[in-house]
Protein backbone atom coordinates (compact mmCIF):
# COMPACT_ATOMS: atom_id res chain seq x y z
CA UNK A 1 0.00 0.00 0.00
CA UNK A 2 1.67 3.64 -0.77
CA UNK A 3 0.20 6.92 0.20
CA UNK A 4 1.98 9.91 -0.70
CA UNK A 5 5.01 7.48 -2.15
CA UNK A 6 5.08 6.02 1.14
CA UNK A 7 5.09 2.34 1.27
CA UNK A 8 3.49 0.41 4.25
CA UNK A 9 4.08 -3.00 4.88
CA UNK A 10 5.35 -5.34 7.80
CA UNK A 11 7.27 -7.65 6.53
CA UNK A 12 10.90 -6.02 7.52
CA UNK A 13 12.43 -5.63 10.92
CA UNK A 14 15.37 -3.41 11.97
CA UNK A 15 17.56 -5.25 14.49
CA UNK A 16 20.71 -4.26 16.31
CA UNK A 17 23.50 -6.45 16.81
CA UNK A 18 25.62 -6.02 19.49
CA UNK A 19 28.21 -3.91 17.59
CA UNK A 20 25.46 -1.58 16.48
CA UNK A 21 25.20 -2.73 12.97
CA UNK A 22 21.95 -2.24 11.55
CA UNK A 23 20.49 -5.30 9.66
CA UNK A 24 17.20 -6.44 7.61
CA UNK A 25 15.58 -9.81 8.84
CA UNK A 26 12.79 -11.15 7.04
CA UNK A 27 10.38 -11.76 9.77
CA UNK A 28 6.61 -13.11 9.86
CA UNK A 29 3.73 -10.13 9.87
CA UNK A 30 3.87 -9.36 13.83
CA UNK A 31 -0.67 -10.67 13.32
CA UNK A 32 -0.31 -13.57 11.04
CA UNK A 33 -3.41 -15.46 9.67
CA UNK A 34 -4.64 -17.71 12.15
CA UNK A 35 -4.49 -21.54 11.17
CA UNK A 36 -7.65 -22.69 9.86
CA UNK A 37 -9.96 -25.03 12.38
CA UNK A 38 -13.19 -24.42 10.39
CA UNK A 39 -14.62 -22.11 7.41
CA UNK A 40 -17.66 -20.38 6.83
CA UNK A 41 -18.53 -18.43 3.90
CA UNK A 42 -20.78 -15.28 3.18
CA UNK A 43 -22.13 -14.23 -0.01
CA UNK A 44 -24.76 -11.45 -1.75
CA UNK A 45 -25.66 -14.73 -3.88
CA UNK A 46 -25.92 -16.86 -0.94
CA UNK A 47 -28.99 -17.77 1.45
CA UNK A 48 -29.25 -18.06 4.89
CA UNK A 49 -31.38 -21.12 4.84
CA UNK A 50 -28.09 -22.90 3.32
CA UNK A 51 -25.52 -24.66 5.14
CA UNK A 52 -22.49 -20.87 4.68
CA UNK A 53 -20.21 -23.41 3.09
CA UNK A 54 -17.95 -22.29 0.27
CA UNK A 55 -20.52 -24.41 -2.51
CA UNK A 56 -23.55 -22.90 -0.34
CA UNK A 57 -23.07 -19.89 1.69
CA UNK A 58 -25.34 -17.91 3.79
CA UNK A 59 -26.39 -14.93 2.87
CA UNK A 60 -25.72 -12.43 6.01
CA UNK A 61 -22.56 -13.00 8.78
CA UNK A 62 -25.44 -12.77 11.27
CA UNK A 63 -25.95 -16.21 10.25
CA UNK A 64 -22.75 -18.06 11.45
CA UNK A 65 -22.26 -15.77 14.89
CA UNK A 66 -23.79 -18.18 17.26
CA UNK A 67 -21.68 -21.20 17.67
CA UNK A 68 -18.69 -19.57 16.32
CA UNK A 69 -15.23 -21.22 18.35
CA UNK A 70 -11.66 -20.78 18.44
CA UNK A 71 -9.71 -21.54 14.61
CA UNK A 72 -13.00 -20.34 13.16
CA UNK A 73 -12.76 -17.70 9.81
CA UNK A 74 -15.80 -16.88 8.05
CA UNK A 75 -14.75 -15.11 5.00
CA UNK A 76 -16.74 -12.73 3.18
CA UNK A 77 -17.34 -12.13 -0.88
CA UNK A 78 -17.71 -9.13 -2.84
CA UNK A 79 -21.18 -7.76 -1.92
CA UNK A 80 -23.08 -5.25 0.97
CA UNK A 81 -24.10 -7.52 4.16
CA UNK A 82 -26.39 -5.84 7.57
CA UNK A 83 -24.00 -4.64 10.40
CA UNK A 84 -23.78 -7.46 13.06
CA UNK A 85 -22.47 -7.88 16.82
CA UNK A 86 -19.46 -10.03 17.79
CA UNK A 87 -20.96 -10.57 21.36
CA UNK A 88 -19.14 -12.65 23.41
CA UNK A 89 -16.94 -14.50 21.08
CA UNK A 90 -13.67 -15.58 22.22
CA UNK A 91 -11.03 -17.48 20.34
CA UNK A 92 -7.57 -18.24 21.93
CA UNK A 93 -3.95 -16.97 21.91
CA UNK A 94 -2.49 -18.85 18.39
CA UNK A 95 -6.58 -19.73 17.60
CA UNK A 96 -8.50 -16.12 17.06
CA UNK A 97 -11.91 -16.07 15.32
CA UNK A 98 -11.48 -14.19 12.48
CA UNK A 99 -13.83 -12.43 10.18
CA UNK A 100 -11.52 -12.10 6.43
CA UNK A 101 -12.84 -10.24 3.18
CA UNK A 102 -11.97 -11.88 0.15
CA UNK A 103 -11.02 -8.93 -1.61
CA UNK A 104 -11.65 -4.90 -0.97
CA UNK A 105 -15.06 -4.95 -1.54
CA UNK A 106 -16.98 -6.56 1.61
CA UNK A 107 -18.96 -3.62 3.04
CA UNK A 108 -21.03 -4.04 5.84
CA UNK A 109 -23.92 -1.13 5.50
CA UNK A 110 -26.00 0.93 8.00
CA UNK A 111 -29.45 -0.50 7.00
CA UNK A 112 -33.29 0.25 8.03
CA UNK A 113 -33.02 -2.32 10.91
CA UNK A 114 -30.20 -0.42 12.49
CA UNK A 115 -31.16 2.70 13.44
CA UNK A 116 -29.54 5.61 15.34
CA UNK A 117 -32.10 5.66 18.31
CA UNK A 118 -31.58 1.90 18.36
CA UNK A 119 -28.90 -0.59 20.36
CA UNK A 120 -27.62 -1.11 16.94
CA UNK A 121 -26.37 2.63 16.06
CA UNK A 122 -22.51 0.99 15.83
CA UNK A 123 -22.38 -0.70 11.93
CA UNK A 124 -20.11 -3.29 13.91
CA UNK A 125 -20.18 -3.96 17.23
CA UNK A 126 -17.82 -6.08 19.25
CA UNK A 127 -18.59 -6.27 22.98
CA UNK A 128 -17.38 -9.08 25.97
CA UNK A 129 -15.28 -10.77 23.25
CA UNK A 130 -11.88 -11.73 22.79
CA UNK A 131 -8.61 -12.75 20.32
CA UNK A 132 -11.05 -11.81 17.71
CA UNK A 133 -9.91 -10.51 13.80
CA UNK A 134 -11.31 -8.71 11.39
CA UNK A 135 -9.46 -8.26 8.05
CA UNK A 136 -10.65 -6.48 5.11
CA UNK A 137 -14.11 -4.90 6.51
CA UNK A 138 -15.52 -1.69 5.06
CA UNK A 139 -17.86 0.57 6.84
CA UNK A 140 -19.64 3.53 4.70
CA UNK A 141 -22.32 6.19 6.09
CA UNK A 142 -22.49 4.38 10.00
CA UNK A 143 -25.26 6.56 11.99
CA UNK A 144 -22.64 6.73 14.77
CA UNK A 145 -19.20 4.65 14.72
CA UNK A 146 -18.20 2.28 11.91
CA UNK A 147 -17.48 -0.14 14.60
CA UNK A 148 -16.80 -0.03 17.72
CA UNK A 149 -14.35 -2.23 20.08
CA UNK A 150 -16.24 -2.48 23.67
CA UNK A 151 -15.14 -4.09 26.63
CA UNK A 152 -12.64 -6.64 25.01
CA UNK A 153 -9.59 -7.58 24.57
CA UNK A 154 -7.05 -8.77 21.94
CA UNK A 155 -9.10 -7.50 19.28
CA UNK A 156 -7.34 -7.19 15.35
CA UNK A 157 -8.49 -4.66 12.58
CA UNK A 158 -6.53 -4.13 9.99
CA UNK A 159 -7.07 -3.48 6.06
CA UNK A 160 -10.22 -1.89 6.82
CA UNK A 161 -12.44 1.09 5.26
CA UNK A 162 -14.56 3.20 7.71
CA UNK A 163 -15.57 6.46 6.05
CA UNK A 164 -18.24 9.07 6.47
CA UNK A 165 -19.43 7.95 10.01
CA UNK A 166 -21.52 10.50 11.45
CA UNK A 167 -19.28 10.42 14.67
CA UNK A 168 -16.54 8.24 14.98
CA UNK A 169 -14.69 5.61 12.49
CA UNK A 170 -12.93 3.48 14.77
CA UNK A 171 -14.27 3.25 18.51
CA UNK A 172 -12.77 2.02 21.56
CA UNK A 173 -13.76 1.72 24.52
CA UNK A 174 -12.53 -0.06 28.05
CA UNK A 175 -10.80 -2.62 25.82
CA UNK A 176 -7.35 -4.04 25.89
CA UNK A 177 -4.29 -4.86 23.68
CA UNK A 178 -6.30 -3.69 20.76
CA UNK A 179 -4.36 -3.62 17.63
CA UNK A 180 -5.81 -1.05 14.68
CA UNK A 181 -3.50 -1.34 11.97
CA UNK A 182 -3.28 -0.46 8.09
CA UNK A 183 -6.73 1.15 8.34
CA UNK A 184 -8.08 4.14 6.06
CA UNK A 185 -9.99 5.97 8.41
CA UNK A 186 -11.56 9.62 7.08
CA UNK A 187 -14.91 11.80 6.91
CA UNK A 188 -16.04 11.63 10.64
CA UNK A 189 -18.21 14.11 10.48
CA UNK A 190 -18.45 15.39 14.38
CA UNK A 191 -15.96 13.65 15.41
CA UNK A 192 -12.24 11.25 15.45
CA UNK A 193 -11.47 9.10 12.82
CA UNK A 194 -10.26 6.83 16.03
CA UNK A 195 -11.02 6.86 19.53
CA UNK A 196 -9.48 5.33 22.21
CA UNK A 197 -11.16 6.02 25.35
CA UNK A 198 -11.78 4.81 29.14
CA UNK A 199 -9.04 3.50 30.42
CA UNK A 200 -8.42 1.40 27.41
CA UNK A 201 -5.00 -0.43 27.77
CA UNK A 202 -2.04 -1.21 25.64
CA UNK A 203 -3.54 0.10 22.11
CA UNK A 204 -1.35 -0.59 18.97
CA UNK A 205 -2.18 1.89 16.21
CA UNK A 206 0.24 1.42 13.20
CA UNK A 207 0.46 2.13 9.75
CA UNK A 208 -3.06 3.44 9.41
CA UNK A 209 -4.44 6.87 7.12
CA UNK A 210 -6.31 9.08 9.20
CA UNK A 211 -7.79 12.20 7.09
CA UNK A 212 -10.57 14.47 6.95
CA UNK A 213 -11.99 14.02 9.62
CA UNK A 214 -13.79 16.88 12.01
CA UNK A 215 -12.27 16.60 15.17
CA UNK A 216 -9.14 14.57 15.54
CA UNK A 217 -6.99 11.91 13.57
CA UNK A 218 -6.64 9.96 16.72
CA UNK A 219 -8.15 10.84 20.29
CA UNK A 220 -6.49 9.03 23.01
CA UNK A 221 -8.85 9.91 26.04
CA UNK A 222 -8.22 8.46 29.47
CA UNK A 223 -11.81 9.84 30.79
CA UNK A 224 -11.81 9.17 34.54
CA UNK A 225 -15.73 10.00 34.44
CA UNK A 226 -16.10 6.56 33.13
CA UNK A 227 -14.00 4.82 35.83
CA UNK A 228 -10.98 4.50 37.38
CA UNK A 229 -7.91 4.57 36.38
CA UNK A 230 -8.52 7.23 34.25
CA UNK A 231 -5.48 6.82 31.78
CA UNK A 232 -3.99 4.89 28.80
CA UNK A 233 -0.69 3.46 29.34
CA UNK A 234 1.58 1.33 26.88
CA UNK A 235 0.21 2.69 23.39
CA UNK A 236 2.57 2.35 20.36
CA UNK A 237 1.56 5.17 17.90
CA UNK A 238 3.35 3.90 15.24
CA UNK A 239 3.58 4.75 11.44
CA UNK A 240 0.39 6.78 10.54
CA UNK A 241 -0.44 9.32 8.06
CA UNK A 242 -2.53 11.74 9.32
CA UNK A 243 -3.52 15.05 7.53
CA UNK A 244 -6.12 17.72 6.91
CA UNK A 245 -8.07 16.96 10.48
CA UNK A 246 -9.24 19.20 12.99
CA UNK A 247 -11.88 21.79 11.48
CA UNK A 248 -13.98 21.38 14.65
CA UNK A 249 -10.59 21.15 17.05
CA UNK A 250 -8.30 18.41 18.21
CA UNK A 251 -5.15 17.53 16.96
CA UNK A 252 -3.22 14.59 14.58
CA UNK A 253 -2.51 13.05 17.56
CA UNK A 254 -4.22 14.04 20.82
CA UNK A 255 -3.78 12.45 23.79
CA UNK A 256 -5.36 13.24 26.87
CA UNK A 257 -3.72 11.27 29.94
CA UNK A 258 -1.64 9.20 27.72
CA UNK A 259 1.39 7.53 29.61
CA UNK A 260 4.36 4.92 29.32
CA UNK A 261 3.82 5.23 25.44
CA UNK A 262 6.16 5.27 21.96
CA UNK A 263 4.46 7.41 19.19
CA UNK A 264 7.44 7.40 16.36
CA UNK A 265 7.38 7.83 12.82
CA UNK A 266 4.01 9.23 12.11
CA UNK A 267 3.44 11.87 9.66
CA UNK A 268 1.24 14.84 9.86
CA UNK A 269 0.73 17.17 7.68
CA UNK A 270 -1.99 20.07 7.21
CA UNK A 271 -4.08 19.51 9.92
CA UNK A 272 -6.35 22.06 11.03
CA UNK A 273 -6.16 22.23 15.47
CA UNK A 274 -2.91 20.95 17.12
CA UNK A 275 -0.27 18.34 15.45
CA UNK A 276 0.77 16.50 18.36
CA UNK A 277 -0.80 17.49 21.56
CA UNK A 278 -0.44 15.44 25.11
CA UNK A 279 -2.12 16.95 28.52
CA UNK A 280 -4.55 16.26 30.93
CA UNK A 281 -8.47 17.61 30.82
CA UNK A 282 -10.92 14.31 31.62
CA UNK A 283 -8.23 11.62 32.59
CA UNK A 284 -7.28 10.71 36.25
CA UNK A 285 -3.82 11.93 35.35
CA UNK A 286 -1.53 13.82 33.06
CA UNK A 287 1.29 12.56 30.77
CA UNK A 288 4.21 11.18 31.58
CA UNK A 289 7.30 8.62 30.28
CA UNK A 290 6.45 9.52 26.70
CA UNK A 291 8.80 9.03 24.19
CA UNK A 292 8.04 11.28 21.19
CA UNK A 293 10.78 9.87 18.46
CA UNK A 294 11.37 10.62 14.45
CA UNK A 295 8.11 11.72 13.96
CA UNK A 296 7.64 14.68 10.99
CA UNK A 297 4.38 17.51 11.81
CA UNK A 298 4.23 20.26 9.02
CA UNK A 299 1.34 22.54 10.20
CA UNK A 300 -1.52 24.10 7.79
CA UNK A 301 -1.44 28.16 8.32
CA UNK A 302 -4.94 27.96 10.46
CA UNK A 303 -3.63 25.26 12.44
CA UNK A 304 -2.36 25.55 16.47
CA UNK A 305 1.27 24.61 17.48
CA UNK A 306 3.20 21.64 15.44
CA UNK A 307 3.98 19.54 19.22
CA UNK A 308 2.93 20.52 22.38
CA UNK A 309 2.87 19.19 25.78
CA UNK A 310 0.91 20.46 28.71
CA UNK A 311 -0.08 19.52 32.66
CA UNK A 312 2.58 16.41 32.67
CA UNK A 313 3.20 14.27 35.79
CA UNK A 314 6.47 12.97 34.76
CA UNK A 315 9.21 12.70 32.11
CA UNK A 316 8.91 13.86 28.31
CA UNK A 317 11.26 12.05 26.09
CA UNK A 318 11.28 13.62 22.52
CA UNK A 319 14.21 13.01 19.90
CA UNK A 320 14.53 13.23 15.95
CA UNK A 321 11.03 14.83 15.40
CA UNK A 322 10.91 17.91 12.30
CA UNK A 323 8.15 20.47 14.23
CA UNK A 324 7.16 23.35 11.04
CA UNK A 325 4.76 26.12 11.33
CA UNK A 326 4.31 28.22 8.33
CA UNK A 327 3.14 31.62 10.11
CA UNK A 328 5.52 33.16 12.55
CA UNK A 329 2.63 33.43 14.76
CA UNK A 330 3.07 29.84 15.80
CA UNK A 331 5.66 27.28 16.80
CA UNK A 332 6.42 24.07 16.30
CA UNK A 333 7.03 23.28 19.20
CA UNK A 334 5.45 24.75 22.08
CA UNK A 335 6.06 23.65 26.16
CA UNK A 336 3.77 24.57 29.05
CA UNK A 337 5.81 26.84 31.72
CA UNK A 338 5.39 24.36 34.44
CA UNK A 339 6.66 21.40 32.28
CA UNK A 340 9.77 22.49 31.26
CA UNK A 341 11.23 20.36 34.09
CA UNK A 342 9.81 17.01 32.75
CA UNK A 343 11.13 17.84 28.89
CA UNK A 344 13.78 15.87 27.86
CA UNK A 345 14.51 16.82 23.96
CA UNK A 346 17.11 17.50 21.89
CA UNK A 347 17.94 16.41 18.29
CA UNK A 348 15.13 17.93 16.72
CA UNK A 349 14.17 20.22 13.47
CA UNK A 350 12.62 23.19 14.50
CA UNK A 351 11.60 26.44 13.54
CA UNK A 352 10.53 28.23 16.10
CA UNK A 353 9.50 27.17 19.75
CA UNK A 354 7.31 28.50 22.46
CA UNK A 355 6.35 28.36 26.04
CA UNK A 356 2.86 28.79 26.60
CA UNK A 357 2.35 29.90 23.54
CA UNK A 358 4.96 33.01 23.64
CA UNK A 359 7.18 32.73 20.83
CA UNK A 360 11.21 31.61 21.40
CA UNK A 361 13.45 31.70 17.98
CA UNK A 362 15.81 28.56 18.80
CA UNK A 363 18.86 30.84 19.32
CA UNK A 364 17.20 32.05 22.60
CA UNK A 365 16.06 28.79 23.83
CA UNK A 366 19.89 27.05 23.31
CA UNK A 367 20.86 30.57 25.15
CA UNK A 368 17.88 30.30 28.13
CA UNK A 369 17.17 26.74 28.67
CA UNK A 370 20.88 24.50 28.50
CA UNK A 371 19.33 21.59 29.12
CA UNK A 372 17.43 21.19 26.18
CA UNK A 373 17.76 21.22 22.24
CA UNK A 374 20.88 21.83 22.36
CA UNK A 375 21.80 19.70 18.94
CA UNK A 376 18.81 20.75 17.47
CA UNK A 377 18.23 22.49 14.32
CA UNK A 378 16.42 25.30 12.65
CA UNK A 379 14.62 24.88 9.71
CA UNK A 380 15.88 27.27 6.98
CA UNK A 381 13.45 26.35 4.16
CA UNK A 382 11.07 23.44 3.97
CA UNK A 383 12.38 23.06 -0.06
CA UNK A 384 15.55 22.48 1.62
CA UNK A 385 15.13 19.66 3.93
CA UNK A 386 11.92 17.50 1.68
CA UNK A 387 11.56 16.34 -1.84
CA UNK A 388 7.78 18.38 -2.57
CA UNK A 389 6.98 19.84 0.77
CA UNK A 390 4.27 21.11 -1.28
CA UNK A 391 3.01 17.71 -2.89
CA UNK A 392 3.39 16.25 0.75
CA UNK A 393 6.24 14.19 -0.26
CA UNK A 394 8.48 14.31 3.17
CA UNK A 395 11.40 12.11 2.08
CA UNK A 396 14.84 13.83 2.92
CA UNK A 397 16.49 15.80 0.35
CA UNK A 398 20.34 13.94 0.06
CA UNK A 399 21.45 17.50 1.33
CA UNK A 400 18.82 18.22 3.87
CA UNK A 401 19.89 19.40 7.19
CA UNK A 402 18.07 16.44 8.83
CA UNK A 403 20.38 14.02 6.95
CA UNK A 404 22.51 12.02 9.62
CA UNK A 405 21.95 14.40 12.57
CA UNK A 406 19.69 12.52 14.82
CA UNK A 407 20.08 10.11 17.74
CA UNK A 408 20.31 6.78 17.30
CA UNK A 409 17.85 5.57 19.07
CA UNK A 410 17.43 1.55 18.97
CA UNK A 411 13.64 1.07 19.59
CA UNK A 412 13.17 3.17 16.24
CA UNK A 413 15.44 1.18 14.59
CA UNK A 414 12.67 1.92 10.89
CA UNK A 415 11.21 4.60 9.27
CA UNK A 416 7.96 5.66 8.13
CA UNK A 417 8.68 2.91 5.28
CA UNK A 418 9.33 0.71 6.92
CA UNK A 419 12.74 0.47 6.45
CA UNK A 420 15.82 -0.11 8.12
CA UNK A 421 17.36 3.55 9.06
CA UNK A 422 20.26 4.84 7.64
CA UNK A 423 23.39 5.41 9.79
CA UNK A 424 24.09 7.76 11.54
CA UNK A 425 20.74 8.16 12.03
CA UNK A 426 18.74 11.16 10.48
CA UNK A 427 15.88 13.51 11.81
CA UNK A 428 12.47 12.87 10.82
CA UNK A 429 10.28 10.12 10.07
CA UNK A 430 11.24 8.96 6.40
CA UNK A 431 14.66 8.83 6.21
Amino acid sequence: MKINGVALCFLTLCAFSALGDTKCLEVEPLTPQPANLRNFYVSNRGSDESKCTKESPCREVRRVLKGLRPGDTVHLGKGHYLGFDIDGIRGFKGSPVAFVAEGKDAFIDVTADRTEEGRNRDTIFITGSAHVILDGLNSERAFRAGLRIDNSQDITVRNGTFSDAKTWGIFCDHSRDVLLENNHVFGSKLEHGIYISDSSQRPTVRYNHLHDNAGCGLHMNGDLTNGPPGVINGGRIEGNIIHDNGVKGGAGINMDGVQDSLIANNILYNNHATGIVAFQQDAGDGPRNLKIINNTVVMAENGRQGFQILASTGKIFVRNNIFYHPTSRKAGMNIGKADLENIDSDYNLVDRYAIDEEIVMPAQWKEKFKKNEQHSLPIPDLKTVFVDPVGFNFALLPNSPAIGKGAAIPEVARTAKNDCRRTPTSIGAMD
